[in-house]
């Protein structure tokens, strides 16, 4: 496109936002899912007492966060890992589950 054809296009505003961590309501989680575009981390580094004390499962797309830095946060809390091409499936090891269609990873 032309330049000139663009010049509708807003450029986005910053603005703060007043955000809370998950760890902060002071709950118990069965089954999470996570998919909030590229802050797959953030979220986790707010629920770390969730996971750290519940057998939470979670799903959580990995597609636009670092998947290594995801893969060893479950690692260190002893979940297994299952993948499909956006999304981990973490499930804490005691279950003794195990997925069908989906490829283990850790």
């Amino acid at each position: 496109f032309p330049s000139h054809d663009r010049l509708d296009i807003k450029k986005p505003i910053r603005e703060k936002v007043f955000s809370v961590t998950l760890d902060s309501f002071k709950e118990t989680v069965d089954l999470m899912k996570i998919d909030v575009e590229g802050m797959e981390e953030d979220v986790l580094n707010g629920a770390i007492n969730i996971f750290d004390k519940s057998s939470t499962i979670c799903l959580i797309e990995i597609f636009k966060s670092d998947e290594e830095k995801i893969k060893s946060f479950f690692r260190d809390r002893n979940y297994i890992g299952y993948a499909t091409n956006q999304d981990l499936l973490a499930i804490p090891s005691n279950f003794g589950l195990q997925i069908n269609g989906m490829e283990r990873i850790f």
